[in-house]
């Protein structure tokens, strides 16, 4: 599923219980693989997602959907990307030199998000390897990798997340960045635990 005008592959509106597996779906004009609109309960696993705006992206109220082995390299936006998803897990992917023209590409994308397991996923060489954004609230970053990035792991604006046994090292600005803002979306109650932080302009900042 290469070269399509929008995405690659589309599950569009209450399509549940599905598998996308051992697919390529890459330099497509929108995203690889869209699951999208109470879309619920899909596995997406041993996929390549290359060279698309996103790799993989899941948004819409979507909710219990399994992303594990993928590859999603070269992006400009985003590797994989979660949007108002829930209950999600993104397991064990490689999401790697995700870049763009304005210093925000990502590995692993998380925006209005709750209770997504992020683990054992290798984010190198992105502008954030992993970011929570938007009142991202009691998730779970645990066992990754990222490396070489500007900034390792990024908690922006959301509450009650662990970033537990991550490796961020050689990021440009940060291994771990917690962020609020002055408006009122405040970053409280995270906790950043047993990390391995190290040759990073800023460990944990």
């Amino acid at each position: 599923a290469n070269s399509n005008m929008a995405e690659g592959i589309l599950l569009y509106s209450t399509c549940n219980n599905n598998t996308l597996s051992s697919n390529t779906a890459s330099t497509n004009n929108t995203n690889g693989i869209f699951v999208t609109l109470n879309s619920d309960s899909n596995t997406v696993n041993s996929n390549t997602t290359n060279s698309n705006s996103g790799g993989i992206v899941i948004n819409s109220n979507s909710k219990s959907n399994i992303v594990s082995g993928n590859t999603a390299n070269s992006n400009t936006q985003v590797g994989i990307g979660l949007y108002s998803s829930y209950y999600d897990t993104v397991s064990g992917n490689t999401v790697n030199n995700n870049s763009n023209a304005f210093d925000s590409a990502t590995g692993v994308y998380l925006s209005a998000c709750t209770s997504i397991i992020v683990n054992n996923n290798t984010a190198n060489s992105n502008y954030y390897g992993v970011h929570l954004l938007a009142s991202s609230n009691y998730n779970a970053v645990t066992g990754n990798t990222a490396n070489s990035d500007s900034v390792g792991i990024k908690v922006d604006q959301g509450s009650y997340n662990s970033v537990r046994n991550n490796t961020t090292a050689s990021n440009n600005i940060a291994g771990i960045h917690i962020l609020g803002n002055s408006f009122g979306a405040n970053a409280d109650s995270n906790f950043v635990l047993q990390n391995q932080i190290s040759g990073n302009d800023t460990g944990v900042w």
